[in-house]
């Protein structure tokens, strides 16, 4: 119902990248960017029920569903002032993280585009409950089921469950923290990352 005949669109894929999988230092970097973060703008020509026709053939390629591929509305202004917080609705892991609009002539920023939060989760941290300290675990990656780690940050590329803990990166996503007090050692898309807190 957001959509209208002559409405200008973007779609843009979330998801999709392939990562180096072993349990080494080079776990979560990047292998494939595959087509993930492949966007471009459009415009509605029609729209029927829950059915939209693009105007223009897409230029690039795109992986439904796995991809996590988005047609987010694009507001079109004349000129634009912005005078309270502009933000999105927050990533629920299929919609959501993306600000983006169109302005002609000029736009005036009297408050803050803000968009703290709304992105990929961060990694979740994992509490066993138990008076048994586990030190010297130091693996890339573990399985849902190892107690004595957090989750890695949420990233572009999606791995399952038996590689979710552990302090290796996950592409655009920080490694988790291991063993008991200890913190992530962070990383990501932008360099190996620090040491994290010591167990």
């Amino acid at each position: 119902t957001a959509y209208n005949t002559g409405d200008t669109v973007m779609m843009i894929q979330m998801k999709g990248a392939v990562v180096d999988s072993t349990n080494t230092v080079s776990f979560g970097t990047i292998t494939d960017y595959k087509n993930a973060g492949n966007y471009e703008f459009n415009y509605v020509k029609s729209k029927s029920g829950n059915i939209i026709e693009l105007k223009n053939k897409l230029t690039r390629q795109y992986d439904i569903p796995t991809g996590k591929v988005q047609l987010v509305r694009v507001p079109y202004y004349n000129s634009v002032t912005i005078s309270d917080t502009l933000t999105c609705l927050p990533w629920d892991g299929s919609k959501g993280g993306i600000v983006v609009l169109n302005v002609k002539d000029t736009a005036t920023l009297n408050n803050d585009i803000n968009v703290n939060g709304k992105g990929f989760k961060g990694g979740a941290g994992y509490n066993a409950n138990t008076g048994t300290l586990g030190c010297f675990n130091n693996g890339y990656t573990y399985p849902i089921s190892f107690q004595l780690s957090g989750n890695k940050g949420e990233s572009i590329a999606t791995i399952s469950d038996n590689l979710i803990r552990g302090k290796g990166k996950l592409a655009a996503a920080g490694g988790a923290g291991l063993g008991h007090n200890s913190g992530g050692g962070g990383g990501a898309n932008g360099g190996a990352g620090g040491t994290g807190g010591y167990q």
